[in-house]
């Protein structure tokens, strides 16, 4: 589904990521690990084409959905529902709304609060989180790039990323993974990278 070969990438002269290849299959998670600044979510980046390695080639057979670090990619002035509705148009894919209830029921994003007409950028930290997660999930591709998917979630977050990961991977689908807290990956996870 995913293969990098031989890649190498740098900001300066000095390299960051050097010849290194990796091949994700169906049904892989591959969990990214490294100190800050040894160049993990520079190799998520170079994964879903937000860069370009200065040597070698990526190779994706499938379209890949990306959670950055920090940044959900959530429309802050829209409501919740109109929100994945956007994403998933934006996919070419045509809305199910049985899929968006289940997944938001999921998610926990069917609460009072959230059924309301609220914009975004009323939600909490965690609540954003979330609503990116399931934006995740509602586009249905077979590739998940997420970074520090975790940021932000409390434990029962974390349980339902866990649950949608296992889901995601027994439907054939695959996924890297960075995090800094690798416990909660640890039945999932099929092949490690360390930075």
């Amino acid at each position: 589904m995913i293969s990098l070969k031989n890649i190498s990438f740098g900001y300066t002269s000095k390299l960051i990521i050097k010849d290194f290849s990796l091949d994700i299959q169906e049904k892989d998670l591959c969990l990214v690990s490294g100190k800050n600044g040894t160049g993990k979510s520079t190799l998520l980046n170079i994964i879903v084409s937000l860069l370009k390695p200065q040597k070698g080639e990526v190779l994706t057979k499938s379209p890949i959905e990306y959670l950055a670090a920090e940044k959900n990619g959530l429309l802050l002035s829209q409501v919740l529902a109109s929100n994945l509705q956007f994403w998933r148009s934006l996919s070419g894919l045509s809305q199910d709304s049985e899929l968006l209830d289940k997944i938001i029921a999921k998610w926990k994003l069917n609460t009072n609060v959230f059924t309301q007409n609220l914009s975004v950028m009323k939600f909490s930290t965690g609540m954003k989180r979330r609503l990116a997660l399931a934006r995740v999930e509602y586009s249905t591709k077979p590739c998940w790039v997420l970074d520090e998917p975790t940021f932000g979630l409390d434990q029962d977050g974390v349980q339902t990323l866990q649950q949608t990961l296992q889901a995601h991977l027994s439907s054939g689908g695959c996924a890297v993974v960075v995090t800094h807290n690798p416990e909660w990956l640890s039945k999932l996870t099929t092949k490690t990278v360390s930075l």
